[in-house]
């Protein structure tokens, strides 16, 4: 069904701002015939709150507010990689 990744590249070849934390990565599968496996993972909430350094309470309060964009897959909340990435790209400019 899925598998555990750690992304070492972003999709342009830099490193990633993801690389150091993330503990849970959800790579989903590829549609059929597709030899693309996950080029933007999704990640889970708690890898994503622990890579921002906030609390549950933060992320889920930001997510609602929708200034971090996030699907619910399952009943839970999934970040893609790059909104994570943009949006920490957004915050910094603040």
């Amino acid at each position: 069904m899925s598998k555990l990744y750690t992304p070492r590249h972003c999709e342009d070849g830099t490193n990633p701002a993801l690389n150091p934390i993330v503990e849970e990565v959800m790579v989903v599968p590829p549609p059929s015939g597709s030899t693309d496996l996950g080029a933007d993972p999704l990640l889970t909430f708690k890898a994503v709150s622990a890579y921002l350094r906030i609390s549950s309470a933060t992320l889920y309060r930001l997510t609602q507010a929708g200034r971090i964009s996030a699907s619910k897959v399952g009943g839970q909340w999934r970040y893609q990689a790059s909104d994570v990435v943009a949006y920490l790209a957004n915050s910094r400019r603040r």
